[in-house]
């Protein structure tokens, strides 16, 4: 399970706007993502192929069909290298008045009770979760919650907007 948080190494919080809610998008880069000056920023990352998927590189398939796997490899579209290991940097420390909220996608991964486990075992990797105001759910589904889950994933992404 801890291969997941060795991915947030290089989180990243910047405050945004959807419509008039504010809400805080939270990124995390791999931690095995190539770094160094030999990468340029406009580099592309192509999208996943089926097998690609099943080796797990890109998150749990768990969940996922036939046809699903089929639907990302034939759309999927080269991500820009830069947007992996390019910084953001905030104009303030404090994100006073956004809402941090993160859902884990459980199957393959970690779930919220194991990570207030890490929390309050001190676990670094963990500590970006340990402030009071994030809203911290679980989804029982793999890294393509919008193809393995899109109900579930829909209904809670309404009661998160809804709150």
């Amino acid at each position: 399970m801890a291969p997941l948080l060795s991915g947030l190494s290089r989180h990243l919080s910047t405050p945004g706007w959807d419509g008039d809610r504010r809400c805080a998008v939270t990124a995390a880069a791999p931690a095995t993502a190539p770094r160094g000056r030999g990468a340029r920023s406009w580099l592309e990352v192509a999208g996943p192929d089926r097998q690609t998927l099943l080796s797990g590189a890109f998150g749990s398939t768990s969940g996922l069909q036939e046809e699903h796997l089929r639907l990302i490899a034939e759309r999927a579209t080269p991500q820009p290298y830069a947007t992996t290991t390019s910084p953001l940097h905030l104009a303030h420390s404090e994100l006073h008045g956004v809402r941090r909220i993160a859902i884990f996608c459980s199957a393959g991964g970690i779930d919220v009770a194991h990570l207030r486990d890490l929390i309050a075992q001190g676990d670094p990797r963990a500590a970006i979760f340990a402030d009071t105001d994030w809203e911290l759910h679980d989804l029982a589904t793999g890294y393509w919650p919008m193809l393995s889950q899109p109900g579930p994933l829909a209904d809670l992404l309404g009661d998160i907007v809804g709150r």
